[in-house]
């Protein structure tokens, strides 16, 4: 079973870089469904698995320096530039 982690412990990193920290954090997973029904369903209907999708948010503070690269990371989302982003337990590193 994996341990639960309170979203106002975590820290929003650009590789090694702490850019945030977290005051609390949501994770969201969803399938679509693709309709298969046909008439031969009884009128119930009918579905199979489409796309998965997934989304991360935080709210919380951020140091807006190029010290810790938050600058960096906004220049290269208005580029269209990719930008890894990682979330870790504030004990395993400092703010």
């Amino acid at each position: 079973m994996a341990t639960a982690i309170n979203g106002k412990d975590l820290l929003v990193f650009i590789g090694s870089n702490a850019v945030g920290a977290s005051r609390s954090c949501s994770l969201s997973m969803s399938n679509s469904l693709i309709s298969t029904s046909s008439k031969d369903d009884g009128g119930w209907e009918s579905v199979i698995d489409g796309k998965k999708n997934w989304s991360v948010s935080t709210e919380g503070l951020y140091a807006y320096d190029d010290a810790n690269g938050i600058a960096t990371a906004e220049t290269n989302f208005i580029a269209g530039t990719s930008v890894t982003l990682n979330w870790r337990e504030a004990t395993q590193a400092s703010f």
